[in-house]
């Protein structure tokens, strides 16, 4: 790894950035979705080489989905197929966000920084993290400080913006089309 982001520096008419995925950041905001890459728009890159996602198979799939939507080359073509899992938050926030269905904005990052701009948080605040893997509400934490915040970003937990609504919809989609919901009630 270290030795092609040398090499590829030593090209003067290619840009090149390395990232780690706990270096990517993907922002779900008014129906668009947006992956950053140390603080640089992914959508900006011609070219994306990766290497290995260990723990962030979630963050890989949606990524490579991403990349896919944007017509951005992949190296390695097993990851350019965009063929990831459904059952995971990050894809069906990215599906209902896709279809203009509203979604809470939704932060996944590691970076305490960005995600305060991201959510211009100011005192006091309220916040929900979600560990993206479980579901029925397990893994479910409200964050009212930074250093809860912190600790939830860096165990990769996505954040939500806390609605104070008691209400928990399910969403029906096939495809690209919502066919109803489901009011659930714990």
């Amino acid at each position: 790894y270290k030795l092609l982001t040398a090499e590829l520096l030593t090209r003067p008419h290619l840009t090149c950035q390395s990232s780690l995925f706990s270096d990517l950041e993907f922002h779900f905001k008014d129906s668009k979705t947006e992956i950053m890459a140390s603080g640089r728009p992914v959508s900006d890159f011609d070219l994306v080489y990766i290497i290995t996602a260990g723990k962030f198979q979630e963050n890989l799939l949606l990524l490579s989905s991403y990349l896919n939507k944007h017509n951005i080359q992949v190296v390695d073509s097993i990851f350019s197929r965009g063929n990831y899992l459904e059952v995971y938050k990050l894809s069906q926030i990215n599906k209902l966000s896709s279809v203009s269905l509203p979604c809470p904005r939704t932060f996944v990052g590691t970076n305490l920084d960005s995600a305060v701009k991201f959510f211009n948080i100011q005192q006091p605040f309220k916040l929900v993290a979600k560990n993206s893997l479980l579901d029925h509400g397990e893994g479910v934490f409200l964050i009212t400080n930074l250093r809860q915040l912190e600790d939830c970003l860096n165990q990769g937990f996505l954040v939500q913006e806390y609605l104070p609504e008691k209400l928990d919809l399910r969403v029906i989609v096939v495809g690209n089309s919502a066919l109803g919901c489901i009011h659930r009630i714990p």
